[in-house]
């Protein structure tokens, strides 16, 4: 089995993150694994041939390169290269937007081997700037991302999925936490009363003490 065999590994064109745990690893509920995961949205008409050729490589590692001798998997190509938009509208809290045509890949990796975060330009020493802080890894980034596909034997799954390595940040774009609705959307024109357009409260109206100063007995 070629375990460093150059067809797996994948350097990614742009796509946006989903829920990125790349800093910090994430521990999930039943196992209590604990591992560093991203979801990758690439948007529509990205070419994935390189993925699923990666995939049967990683196949081919493990079971040899007639096909006809591989055994059936859980997980698939079909379950690694996902339509982001069916997937999306089958969750409890789909994410807003359209989103046909987008395709959605997971990677993930130990917490043993945390990946390599860095920025989009190299340094004045030739290297990449290590990304530390936390704030800048949010769902709705733009990223590139460095994974390897490999075979894997579970419990209760087993299949080929990708291992994740480095990520570049790329450019910022709307965060998937904020993506709610537009305050447009939800309010009207305030009325002069409050607009602050001769305030309610500073003309002595209904605030705490009758618009003025708020005293001891004000907050309790």
């Amino acid at each position: 089995m070629a375990e460093n065999n150059p067809a797996r590994k994948v350097v990614t064109p742009p796509f946006r993150m989903s829920f990125p745990s790349l800093l910090e690893p994430r521990e999930d509920e039943e196992s209590g694994r604990k591992t560093y995961q991203l979801s990758m949205l690439f948007p529509p008409k990205t070419d994935m041939t390189k993925f699923k050729l990666a995939l049967r490589a990683a196949m081919s590692d493990k079971f040899g390169d007639d096909d006809k001798k591989w055994p059936r998997c859980k997980r698939g190509t079909k379950e690694v290269i996902r339509d982001f938009g069916e997937y999306n509208a089958g969750t409890k809290k789909p994410l807003k937007g359209d989103w046909s045509g987008w395709i959605m890949v997971r990677a993930n990796c130990s917490d043993k081997y945390a990946p390599g975060v860095v920025g989009s330009v190299r340094g004045p020493d030739g290297k990449f700037p290590r990304v530390t802080d936390l704030r800048e890894v949010y769902g709705g980034r733009w990223a590139c991302a460095v994974i390897d596909a490999y075979h894997f034997e579970g419990k209760k799954n087993d299949g080929v999925t990708f291992g994740l390595k480095n990520v570049q940040l790329l450019k910022h774009d709307t965060n998937f936490a904020r993506a709610q609705s537009a305050p447009e959307e939800d309010f009207e024109d305030a009325s002069e009363e409050w607009s602050g357009q001769g305030d309610a409260f500073e003309r002595g109206g209904n605030g705490p003490g009758g618009g003025g100063n708020a005293t001891a007995s004000d907050w309790g």
